[in-house]
């Protein structure tokens, strides 16, 4: 049976489509079977397939309507993963994928205002979670880098509201950073250290993975 992941985010625009199709790629291309599946009528991952002269893109399915579980649960036992890209402000399209995800990841940016617009769906998960002991996963996935922002702070935002945070880190020189492509904003050992058994590590060099 396929781990089934949804890309969820009530905003549009965040990049739900970039790491549905990246995501799914990646594990395509690491030998699994995987399935993209399209619940936004505007189509934008099947556009992404169609300009695929490689055929480096998983299959994709459209699933429009959330009365289609039987026909998710006979597709799932053909493939390894299933990957959901969510249709934004369609809150019976998100509810569906909710309550059909083991993992569910949540792209922002590294803002309060934008997790702060993610509030119902962290309910809804949360809810989710009570009745199916823990499950689905969820995790915020920063999407994208704001130059000259104090993302420790909006970190702290995050945590404050009990909700779970991945970061990117670094270790350059014995210091701590966070950044997705390259080392950017440094962060005190001591701050670290305090919320390490909060956040969700992503290490990004080998100094950073000997580290922790």
């Amino acid at each position: 049976m396929a781990k089934k992941i949804s890309i969820l985010n009530p905003k549009g625009g965040c990049g739900k489509t970039t790491l549905s199709s990246n995501l799914g790629s990646s594990l395509l291309l690491n030998g699994y079977k995987t399935l993209l599946i399209d619940t936004d009528p505007q189509g934008t991952l099947r556009d992404w397939k169609s300009m695929d002269e490689n055929d480096n893109q998983p299959q994709i399915i459209v699933i429009d309507r959330p009365n289609l579980q039987k026909d998710l649960s006979s597709i799932a036992i053909n493939f390894d993963y299933l990957i959901i890209d969510g249709a934004a402000k369609l809150q019976d399209m998100i509810a569906f994928a909710v309550k059909n995800s083991d993992v569910i990841l949540i792209p922002i940016q590294p803002s309060a205002a934008d997790i702060w617009a993610c509030e119902a769906l962290i309910h809804l998960i949360k809810a989710r979670q009570e009745v199916t002991d823990g499950i689905p996963k969820a995790a915020f996935i920063i999407s994208r880098q704001i130059k000259n922002s104090n993302l420790a702070r909006d970190i702290d935002e995050a945590l404050k509201q009990e909700y779970n945070v991945e970061v990117d880190v670094w270790r350059v020189e014995g210091f701590l950073y966070l950044g997705h492509d390259t080392p950017q904003y440094k962060v005190d050992l001591g701050w670290f250290t305090d919320r390490i058994d909060k956040l969700w590590v992503h290490c990004k060099n080998v100094e950073a993975l000997l580290y922790f």
